[in-house]
């Protein structure tokens, strides 16, 4: 921690990360440096490079130059971060573009507008100018003591219905037809545990709305779908729902909707929370918890259902998801 003028002390002094209390060293050092990384990821977008404008091939190749330089620097992180650093460069790059830290202008990206939310007693930033003092968690910047005049929903563009509103919402007015199809079908899985897929290949006879898929030249296509004594209806659902992963807006609302939703385990470590996701929230929502928080296996790229989150962000964010409907339980772990 303290090699090259105690750089990675300053750092976790700087962003305010602590070392979780049961945390190996070097996955602190590890998480230290994720943290670095893309904050100079983000300050790679003011560069001047010789080629003409700052373009995502510059970030990312930045962000390779950044984990190969710092692998040398520590090697005792090596065995800690994920071997090909593309593919980590893909994933910060990724996190920070759906979350609208950056955002495309023609031929170039560029840094967000400066932007707040308010998060219980913390308030969530992006945009700002890198020398302004920020905490950060993962790639995620915030600050305490000061205020926002914006909710925490309107930073993260989070749908504010809670889950049972958004199946009812979806579900009020459907057109049932007959369906034909003679290829492979998926239904989605109703009932834990969901370690095995999400997808079964049996529908549901119980007289239940749910919801199947079908792919046509390679693109899954989504279809709300009841049974009754043997007999199908389906209505199909619009692409611009299910697209990116967004079929799982509907799947989870249709699993609490069931009271089949299973909750996200947690347990704190110090200043650290370990998240354990049962099921994959939705785009959004699961896209706010990365910003704000380090994968746990920094060799597994990308960690959607394994993460770790300073503990007043997760607070903030636990009690935000908490008001939609998702659930929560904290474990114990020796």
């Amino acid at each position: 921690m303290n090699k090259y003028n105690d750089l990675l002390n300053k750092a976790s002094l700087e962003f305010s990360i602590e070392r979780g209390d049961q945390e190996k060293i070097d996955h602190f050092k590890a998480r230290i440096v994720y943290s670095i990384i893309g904050r100079m990821a983000i300050a790679s977008l003011f560069d001047t490079p010789d080629d003409g404008n700052v373009s995502i091939i510059h970030m990312k190749r930045r962000i390779v130059e950044l984990i190969s330089n710092y692998k040398k620097m520590y090697p005792e992180i090596v065995s800690e971060i994920a071997s090909d650093e593309n593919v980590f460069a893909d994933e910060i790059y990724d996190i920070y573009l759906k979350t609208g830290c950056i955002y495309h202008e023609p031929n170039r990206i560029v840094q967000a507008v400066p932007n707040s939310g308010l998060l219980g007693d913390i308030v969530l930033t992006r945009g700002f100018e890198l020398q302004k003092k920020q905490r950060v968690s993962g790639l995620g910047t915030y600050v305490v003591g000061e205020s926002s005049p914006n909710s925490a929903f309107n930073f993260s563009r989070l749908d504010n219905h809670p889950l049972s509103s958004r199946w009812n919402q979806v579900t009020d007015s459907l057109s049932w037809i007959d369906f034909e199809y003679a290829g492979t079908i998926e239904y989605l899985r109703m009932n834990a545990p969901y370690t095995r897929g999400y997808w079964i290949d049996k529908p549901y006879d119980n007289g239940d709305i749910s919801i199947l898929r079908t792919t046509e030249n390679g693109t899954p296509l989504y279809y709300f779908y009841v049974v009754n004594g043997g007999e199908m209806k389906v209505c199909p659902i619009p692409q611009w729902r299910t697209g990116n992963s967004e079929y799982r807006t509907i799947s989870n609302a249709c699993l609490a909707h069931y009271e089949k939703l299973p909750p996200t385990q947690y347990y704190y470590d110090g200043d650290i929370v370990h998240l354990r996701f049962q099921y994959l929230l939705p785009p959004e929502e699961l896209n706010l918890i990365k910003l704000y928080s380090w994968p746990e296996h920094m060799l597994i790229i990308p960690s959607d259902f394994k993460r770790i989150s300073s503990t007043a962000v997760f607070m903030g964010i636990k009690d935000l998801l908490s008001d939609l409907g998702y659930e929560f339980v904290e474990e114990y772990y020796e």
